[in-house]
Parts: C-alpha cells; structure tokens; sequence
C-alpha cells in the first residue's frame, strides 16, 4: 500500500509538469507600414467671395478692415509630408455679360495670418512680408505665380502646423514696396471709363510646390 501511494504521486507530478509545458505558446504579427508622400492644399472656407462697391467711401477706401467695406476672409490649409511653398495669382477682371470694361488685378490684394502652429520668421518664411494690415503691407495678386509663402526652418505638417487666414482687401491703393497695389481709388478708374458699372469676376488660384 505505501508503494502505492508512492507510484501514484509520482505520476500525479508527472502529468502536472505535461500540463505546464503546454500552458504557454506564440506566435507573431509582422507590421509593415508604407508612408507615402502627400502634398495636398485646400480652402476650406471662403471659396466664394463676395464685393459690393455701394456708397463713396466703398468706392474711396475699398475693402479693407481700416476703413470702407469690411474684408472677406479664406482659410486655407496645407498637409505636405515634404517642405514646399504656395503661389497665387489671377487674371484681371472680366465683365459678365451686359457689362464692359475690365478691373485690373492689382486692385485686388492681401494678408495672411498663420493660425496653425507654425509661425512666419520660424518655420515658415512670408516672401512679402503681407502679415499685418497695420503695416500696409498687403499685397497685389498679378496675372503670373508670386510666391507667398516660402519654407523656413521646415513646414513639413499638416492642418495643425499649416493652417493660414487670407484677408482680402480690393481698391485700397497699399503701398507695398515689394509690389503696390493699384494707386488709384475705384473712383477715379471709374471715371476714367476703365470699367463700367455692373458684375464682374475673377478666379484666383492658390498652388501648393513641392520644394
């Protein structure tokens, strides 16, 4: 009976260390992630714009938010996996039907305003210096690409780092010195039979480079 006992332990020990052998096992997943380059530019708000010349000093002062009509806003946003940098420009503007004449394009002008995280004088480089209305700087759009916004110590990122406020102005006659807008008032173009009173429109286009 003791040597019972004795033989039955033991194979009690036995199928426990089986047991624990076989408790433990795994396996693997392999991750391969792929990052792709992406250089994409978007306005995501104030794609249309809207400018009603009505009384004198709309026509005097222009769109501008010194004085005159209020300016019109657009937010653009950039997500670029490399650096690069933004041109604009527009052709003059055509009368719609029924209407005459043509509205030169450097009556129409901006700022801009980083509101991401990357700044001007930082990451990223203001070509024009156009950031601050105060400083009568903003800037003419002509009928070739100008660019706007350049690469400074790296503007790799997305709509967190890059995210940018256009503010519009138009007959404001600023005086930029690396590109003044047209000098004379809507006014005194009107009189002068440049254009007629009526509709007319233009189309200005941002493009995002690859540097």
């Amino acid at each position: 009976m003791k040597k019972f006992v004795i033989l039955l332990s033991l194979l009690f020990a036995f199928q426990f260390a089986v047991k624990a052998q076989v408790a433990i096992d795994d396996d693997i997943v392999i991750f391969n992630v792929h990052l792709l380059e992406t250089f994409e530019i978007n306005v995501t708000a104030g794609g249309v714009q809207e400018i009603t010349f009505l009384g004198p000093d709309d026509y005097n002062y222009g769109v501008t938010e010194a004085g005159g009509i209020v300016s019109g806003t657009s937010t653009v946003t950039v997500n670029a996996t490399g650096t690069w940098d933004m041109t604009i420009e527009a052709d003059d503007f055509s009368p719609l039907p029924g209407f005459s004449g043509s509205i030169d394009i450097d009556n129409l002008g901006f700022w801009i305003e980083s509101t991401g995280s990357y700044n001007f004088g930082d990451e990223l480089v203001l070509t024009n210096g156009n950031d601050a209305p105060e400083n009568s700087l903003a800037m003419p759009i002509t009928g070739s690409d100008v660019v706007i916004i350049g690469n400074g110590t790296g503007n790799t990122g997305g709509e967190a780092e890059n995210t940018f406020e256009f503010h519009w102005e138009m007959g404001t006659m600023r005086a930029n010195p690396a590109g003044p807008m047209n000098p004379a008032t809507m006014f005194s173009q009107l009189a002068a039979g440049l254009f007629s009173l009526g509709d007319f429109t233009t189309t200005a286009t941002l493009t995002l480079r690859k540097l």
